[in-house]
């Protein structure tokens, strides 16, 4: 895996390590250590890409693993890993947050927060439950 971008990683339920990067085709791909293993680096499902690096936390209740990223048209995207799947990208606050930044999430319960910088250079914070 090659990419100019910081990357991104969590803690699965199961103890699991996942990190994320973005690549140099502008997709955003995973890698699982599970144990001492590591699965390889997959590109997440779809063809959603990003120029920004990727965040990602994990939901306490449930323990989801989150990813949340800018994408090229600056409207911000959720996926999350339900049980062995990832869900496809969705389109976060009906596509009115915008940025060409990178964004910061944190997750509580069945909180998550993203926080980030707006392309009016405002600091902005949504929360959702």
């Amino acid at each position: 895996m090659v990419t100019d971008s910081p990357v991104a990683s969590a803690i699965g339920p199961g103890g699991e390590v996942w990190v994320f990067a973005v690549g140099t085709d502008q997709r955003i791909h995973h890698n699982q250590l599970n144990g001492e293993q590591w699965a390889g680096w997959t590109p997440f499902p779809g063809t959603s890409k990003t120029k920004c690096a990727v965040a990602a936390t994990v939901t306490l209740t449930g323990g989801d693993v989150q990813v949340v990223h800018t994408g090229l048209n600056g409207k911000l995207y959720l996926s999350w890993l339900n049980g062995e799947s990832w869900q496809p990208w969705e389109l976060l606050d009906d596509g009115t947050a915008s940025t060409t930044r990178t964004i910061a999430v944190a997750a509580a319960q069945h909180t998550i927060s993203r926080t980030f910088t707006g392309n009016n250079n405002q600091i902005y914070n949504d929360t959702r439950t």
